[in-house]
């Protein structure tokens, strides 16, 4: 005879597979505090601001399909007259990038645990080949995308079906990590778990929550 108890456990997926976004999740991101380290006056770096990473041609640079200096122009353009702190700016970019403390051990723990982790990001070829220190986790992922091994960037759905089928990975059985509501969003289309990261303790909090086996009593 099975309990409401019992049916409840057997319905909730065991979760298996965890799947990271990189920026602002393993990756130090924060282009506010980038600008800000070229100690440009206050008017310059907001323009700069409006005309980089808050410029649509932004995720382009991800996507990786065009070429850098075409992607360059295009911010140019946003903000004519600043062509040379506009370059600068893009330029030194990759290096602003920092892997977070908490990223190795992190994966590290879960590894030891057995789960199985993957990596989905919006990154762009300059910024990996630029900067391979930030990204010192990968070799402990069974292994992930980042949107410019593809050309797709979130939310677009053919990053995550490429994810989910070259790897096999059963979406009920994973969860996906990321600081953005649109990702998360677009991954739920594809029935993953989903945790949005604000801080480190607060999603590892979540993930476990979520990874802990229901009560079978």
């Amino acid at each position: 005879m099975y309990t409401k108890k019992n049916v409840i456990a057997k319905e909730i997926p065991m979760i298996d597979t965890i799947i990271f976004d990189i920026g602002r999740v393993l990756v130090k991101f924060d282009w506010q505090e980038y600008i800000a380290s070229f100690h440009f006056p206050k008017e310059t770096a907001d323009i700069l601001g409006r005309a980089v990473f808050l410029n649509s041609a932004w995720p382009e640079y991800d996507r990786s399909a065009l070429p850098d200096e075409e992607i360059l122009t295009r911010l140019c353009l946003a903000a004519p007259g600043y062509e040379k702190e506009i370059r600068l700016v893009f330029d030194n970019f990759p290096s602003s990038l920092s892997l977070l403390s908490h990223a190795v051990p992190w994966i590290t723990s879960l590894k030891k645990r057995g789960f199985h982790i993957y990596y989905l990001s919006n990154y762009a070829e300059t910024t990996r080949r630029k900067n391979p220190d930030a990204l010192a986790f990968i070799p402990l992922c069974d292994g992930g995308l980042m949107s410019c091994d593809i050309k797709h960037i979130k939310p677009e759905p053919e990053i995550y079906q490429a994810l989910l089928t070259r790897f096999q990975i059963n979406p009920e059985n994973a969860v996906f990590i990321d600081d953005s509501m649109p990702n998360l969003e677009a991954a739920k289309e594809f029935c993953l778990h989903t945790i949005l990261f604000e801080n480190y303790p607060s999603a590892s909090a979540q993930l476990e929550r979520l990874l802990a086996p229901p009560d079978a009593c």
